[in-house]
């Protein structure tokens, strides 16, 4: 888990281990942002590790955004679409229906 901020907190995997290749990868994307920057290892550790908390953060907000609009979607066809044309199939709101409206035999 890593405290960000009081209001703000992130978990993280606890045994997140990296293979040889991801540790080599994640160590020649910080040469580059070193020698790019010109800034020390540590900063550009630190500047790699902060983007990718801030990924976390952005990806987290998707998450709860895209809840929030699959339960709305939910709600509207399940308990204001949904009953309404059942209604119809099964005859309840023939009576309702103008008569122009009505099919013609």
């Amino acid at each position: 888990m890593f405290q960000h901020s009081p209001s703000q907190t992130i978990f993280l995997p606890h045994s997140q281990v990296l293979t040889n290749n991801e540790a080599l990868s994640l160590h020649a994307e910080v040469i580059a942002l070193q020698r790019t920057l010109g800034i020390s290892y540590k900063d550009a550790a630190h500047r790699l590790y902060m983007g990718e908390l801030e990924r976390l953060k952005a990806e987290r907000r998707t998450e709860q955004g895209m809840r929030g609009f699959r339960k709305h979607v939910d709600k509207t066809l399940f308990h204001e679409i949904y009953p309404p044309i059942i209604a119809i199939d099964n005859g309840h709101m023939d009576a309702t229906v103008p008569d122009f409206l009505q099919a013609s035999e």
